[in-house]
């Protein structure tokens, strides 16, 4: 049997090192090709963390794997296996339960959603992609012959790591992703670092003299104060400190030339605040909450608070000391049934790999020995929310040590 190798590699700044391997073989006998053009098929773009970039048909954001056929001929899908663990060459088939084929024209894209919705047609496969990096392989349908694979690291939010050109040697990082469409932007092999901040959020008695700083040259600091995500047109940090005499939430991006924008810092200062109890900041894109069409707290244009959306967010937690008990990215959605009607909705605080960690290490609640979370919900009192907003939580506590019944622990 004859075989084609192409090795393609290039080294991050940071010191990672990224490899990328494709495999195209033609011959007779095991493992050969029963259909020829389907040597010219390369994972060619995928996106491991898709927040709030990439929309699909249900305005939910999943990762997403891009298929390219750089041949002549039109290339059927249906059968093939794509898997995120190369040892395990049959993870899911394409389309195998569907009436419509998983086709790609010459020239064109596949975009593969991968978000386990296999309901929505072939275009879904029932496995997401690991924001810390992982591989990804595509096998013919006889799950031994290798036709494209490809080892990725840690990836950034929203943007996608693709080839450059379509089908080339060389990997890249793109902060304007093209799923479906020619990679055309200009890709960067190295991220970023955060800025940095002079002083850390927490709870202070007068107002604070906040700094921004970063160690690179030729580098862009930019902050909001509403909830968005810092951009290049945001408000930009020009060396003066800003004098914070009420409470805010700063979030800040650093922007150096060359390399692709860092990750989202976020701090919340809460001046002259004198709680009694914890205190939870959530931050989130404002168009997350109050958009027309992706908004999950507003009626929208079909209901949106009755969906199950997540959306991307930042939340601290403050002991009512003033100590800070976690910070973390999250996903947010609106909780409940009838009370998703209500002016005020319950939140359920998820926390998942796409957002850096999979588990809240943080003992919530003092009655239960439970020390890691997955989510937890910050609840609006259910039905009762129009009364006393007590007698949810009183309820659950009634049954505390007396019944052989399932309950939620609460804090106010």
């Amino acid at each position: 049997m004859n075989a084609r190798h192409t090795w393609t590699r290039y080294v991050r700044k940071e010191g990672l090192l990224l490899i990328a391997l494709s495999y195209l073989l033609a011959g007779a006998g095991i493992g050969s090709f029963a259909d020829a053009s389907r040597r010219d098929l390369y994972i060619n773009e995928i996106m491991a963390d898709n927040q709030t970039c990439c929309p699909d048909d249900e305005d939910e954001f999943p990762d997403w794997i891009e298929i390219y056929n750089a041949g002549k001929d039109r290339v059927d899908l249906t059968g093939m296996y794509i898997t995120d663990n190369i040892d395990n060459p049959t993870r899911f088939r394409i389309a195998a339960d569907s009436s419509t084929p998983a086709t790609v024209d010459p020239g064109s894209f596949l975009l593969l959603w991968a978000d386990g919705d296999l309901d929505d047609g072939p275009a879904h496969v029932d496995f997401g992609l690991r924001r810390s990096g992982e591989e990804l392989a595509l096998f013919a349908p006889d799950a031994i012959t290798l036709i494209d694979s490809l080892s990725f690291g840690p990836q950034q939010a929203d943007v996608s790591y693709g080839r450059q050109p379509d089908g080339g040697g060389d990997w890249l990082l793109m902060e304007e992703p093209s799923p479906g469409r020619p990679n055309t932007t200009t890709g960067k092999s190295a991220v970023s670092d955060p800025p940095l901040f002079s002083h850390l959020g927490g709870m202070y008695e007068s107002s604070v003299a906040l700094a921004l700083l970063h160690p690179t040259a030729r580098t862009l600091i930019t902050y909001t104060i509403d909830g968005a995500i810092p951009t290049l047109r945001s408000t930009p940090y020009w060396g003066h400190p800003l004098e914070l005499r009420a409470t805010t939430v700063v979030r800040a991006r650093a922007f150096t030339a060359g390399r692709i924008a860092s990750e989202v810092i976020t701090h919340t200062f809460l001046i002259d605040e004198q709680p009694t109890l914890p205190v939870v900041s959530l931050a989130t894109d404002p168009h997350n909450l109050w958009d027309e069409d992706i908004g999950i707290y507003v009626k929208g244009k079909d209901k949106n608070f009755k969906k199950n959306w997540e959306r991307p967010a930042s939340i601290e937690f403050f002991e009512p000391d003033g100590e800070l008990g976690f910070a973390s990215d999250v996903g947010v959605e609106i909780h409940g049934g009838w009370s998703r009607r209500l002016p005020q909705k319950s939140l359920a605080i998820n926390f998942r790999a796409k957002y850096g960690t999979e588990t809240l290490a943080y003992r919530l609640f003092a009655d239960k020995e439970i020390e890691e979370f997955t989510e937890f919900i910050l609840r609006n009192s259910g039905n009762d929310w129009t009364y006393t907003l007590m007698r949810d939580g009183t309820m659950q506590s009634l049954v505390k040590d007396r019944m052989d019944l399932d309950y939620q622990s609460y804090r106010p």
